[in-house]
């Protein structure tokens, strides 16, 4: 658990460093806000509605652990759930759902929004 911790930590914050230097070199200092926020996909199994909603739960699961953890602020971070839409995989069977194009749109991912 901890080296999870750890993992999720440094990607996070080298996530972060990255966007600020690429904006801070394209951007006045102090004119951009950084926003993290977690994606949350499913596959293309089920209705419409309960993917919706699972993709939204995997989201909040992320951000209830990263707070629970203490490696970020639950404030800090914003969620959301996009259901089957956008998936890393075309599933051409989407009843089988463990298929490797089913798996691959199962995740969650970290966004981080410059504004």
């Amino acid at each position: 658990m901890k080296l999870i911790k750890s993992v999720i930590s440094v990607c996070l914050m080298v996530c972060l460093m990255f966007i600020a230097r690429t904006a801070a070199a394209e951007i006045r200092p102090g004119a951009i806000t950084l926003s993290p926020s977690i994606a949350g996909y499913t596959s293309a199994s089920g209705t419409e509605a309960y993917n919706q909603k699972l993709s939204e739960r995997r989201a909040n699961a992320v951000k209830a652990y990263l707070a629970n953890e203490g490696i970020i602020a639950p404030d800090r971070l914003s969620t959301i759930g996009y259901g089957e839409t956008n998936p890393a995989m075309h599933e051409a069977a989407p009843k089988e759902i463990y298929s490797k194009a089913a798996k691959a749109n199962m995740r969650v991912l970290f966004e981080v929004i410059v504004k």
